[in-house]
């Protein structure tokens, strides 16, 4: 007689090619079995779900992913685990789902137990067209320590830590399930630079299963043989990839500075004192040029400038070069001016992933922000940003997303609607030329425009991480330096922003310069610098 398992197994086999998952829905199905879900695990419940995607980006639909697992008492159904009495009658051990036009797939089952010396995880593989083209598996962010002493993967990669959450929706949070999400980059492209990083493959284990995949459906929670599809869910604001650069996700991330240290004294300036100093953003130690007013400060402290520095190739970068009169002029006016070095820039570490397509440089420049404001001659209420050509991305970001920049001034800015992008392009000769050079900055846009089009307003992820579409939580003044002639960022970019603004009754100056090119030289620099020091003095 079979039991509960061999039914459904041997049910399947007789309709196999007849019964193929495909994952077209948008929301979540609830299993249809008739045992209730609640009180049967002892482990907490997971709906697993992600995407396939090529190493530029692209959904591989109709992609088979297979998974396999241990169960809370971190026993595997498989021969040479223990006695088969002890395994769950209710728990299936294996899926296999197909991937929508989206790349999509999804999963209902738990966290398993940790099993002999190695941590919870799920094992996973890919196929195409019948073809194995990777084995790997996914663990749990919070068994990260013992994941990255796992005897098989000591050096689990980021990608393979499921992004955990139990804000997913009410049904789903009524019935104690958490989403894991979890994404699989394949190498299909040859010869092609790869976009996206292909995901860790390792060795089939020792648990590997023997059994026919096409036997099981994508409910491990289930037994029964008519289960509807476990679907993907969508949650607002979520792009396959991406979302960590949308104006929302920003906004709810928790963004912290540090202490600053000093690590070397420079000679003086006129009127200040000038020390290479470090603080820490996203665990990347970030260097920069930090100046202090002579004499003692104010009793709340001196106001505070975050610089930002525009696109300078990263292997070139000095600290100490670049801006020099710019920062000599602020800071002989009393205020302290923190120049960062963006990651991957001089000795800062990270990658230099550029501002418009990551918002690593974002986060870079309101850490020091948060940083500066532990000094204790600093006014943490009296802190602005400023950034030239790429910075001015950054800067307007920043503000968006940290209502206490009091004020923000941008010197020839580009890229603030993504539409504007497509319109004006950015010109700089300093710039590797299109295919000569891979760079992290370059890799990262062309996958974004691959999955998701040219800038487009219009379409839902260029929405999310326009500037302009969320003016409206600009809450501190702006100013807006522009020269007609600069030939690398074209003066449209901050014309369009200006009507923005205007449109938006928001609190700003726009001051357009006859010459000067892209960094507002001389005769037009002096009066530029001028109005930057008196709106700083006006509104910190």
């Amino acid at each position: 007689m079979l039991d509960q398992r061999g039914l459904k197994n041997t049910v399947i086999r007789l309709v196999v090619g007849l019964m193929v998952l495909i994952l077209t829905g948008t929301t979540f199905a609830h299993a249809q079995d008739n045992l209730p879900l609640a009180g049967r695990y002892t482990g907490s419940k997971v709906l697993l779900q992600g995407q396939v995607v090529d190493s530029v980006g692209a959904a591989l639909p109709g992609a088979t992913v297979e998974i396999w697992q241990a169960d809370v008492n971190g026993h595997y159904d498989h021969p040479a685990d223990s006695d088969p009495s002890v395994l769950l009658d209710d728990f299936q051990y294996f899926g296999t789902a197909t991937t929508n036009q989206k790349g999509e797939y999804a999963f209902l089952t738990l966290k398993p137990a940790p099993y002999e010396a190695r941590p919870a995880q799920i094992h996973f593989k890919v196929k195409m067209n019948g073809t194995a083209l990777l084995t790997s598996q996914f663990y749990f962010v919070e068994d990260r320590s013992e994941a990255e002493q796992d005897v098989i993967f000591g050096s689990a990669d980021d990608a393979l830590f499921l992004k955990t959450t139990a804000d997913v929706d009410a049904d789903l949070a009524d019935d104690g399930i958490r989403l894991a999400a979890g994404s699989i980059v394949l190498d299909m492209n040859g010869g092609e630079p790869d976009v996206l990083t292909p995901t860790t493959s390792q060795a089939e284990g020792p648990y590997y299963p023997v059994v026919d995949f096409s036997s099981y459906d994508n409910n491990l929670l289930s037994m029964a043989v008519n289960d509807e599809p476990v679907r993907p869910i969508h949650r607002p604001g979520e792009f396959p990839i991406g979302t960590e650069l949308t104006i929302a996700a920003l906004r709810e991330r928790e963004i912290a500075g540090s202490e600053i240290t000093f690590e070397q004294t420079l000679a003086n300036g006129v009127g200040y004192s000038q020390y290479i100093a470090s603080y820490i953003s996203e665990g990347n130690k970030i260097y920069g040029l930090l100046t202090v007013p002579f004499g003692d400060p104010p009793p709340e402290g001196f106001k505070a400038i975050v610089f930002n520095h525009g696109y300078i190739p990263p292997d070139s970068y000095q600290t100490t070069e670049r801006y020099v009169a710019y920062v000599s002029t602020l800071a002989s006016h009393g205020f302290v001016v923190f120049k960062i070095d963006l990651r991957g820039h001089g000795n800062s570490e990270g990658e230099p992933t550029g501002s418009y397509f990551s918002p690593g440089y974002t986060i870079d420049a309101i850490a020091a922000f948060k940083s500066l404001q532990t000094l204790d001659f600093v006014d943490p209420q009296g802190i602005g940003m400023w950034g030239h050509s790429m910075a001015g991305n950054l800067v307007l970001r920043a503000m968006l997303v940290e209502p206490n920049i009091k004020a923000g001034v941008i010197w020839a800015g580009a890229v603030y609607s993504y539409d504007d992008f497509a319109k004006y392009r950015i010109s700089d000769p300093s710039r590797p030329a299109s295919g000569s050079e891979q760079t992290p900055s370059r890799r990262r846009s062309r996958a974004l425009i691959t999955l998701y089009g040219e800038p487009d307003s219009a379409r839902p992820f260029w929405q999310a991480v326009s500037l302009t579409e969320h003016i409206d939580y600009l809450q501190s003044p702006l100013q807006l330096h522009h020269a007609i002639d600069d030939t690398v960022v074209n003066i449209g970019y901050s014309i369009d922003l200006s009507q923005v603004l205007i449109e938006h009754n928001k609190s700003f100056e726009f001051y357009q310069y006859g010459g000067g090119g892209h960094d507002i030289d001389s005769p037009y620099f002096e009066d530029a610098m001028l109005r930057t020091v008196e709106f700083f003095q006006k509104h910190l």
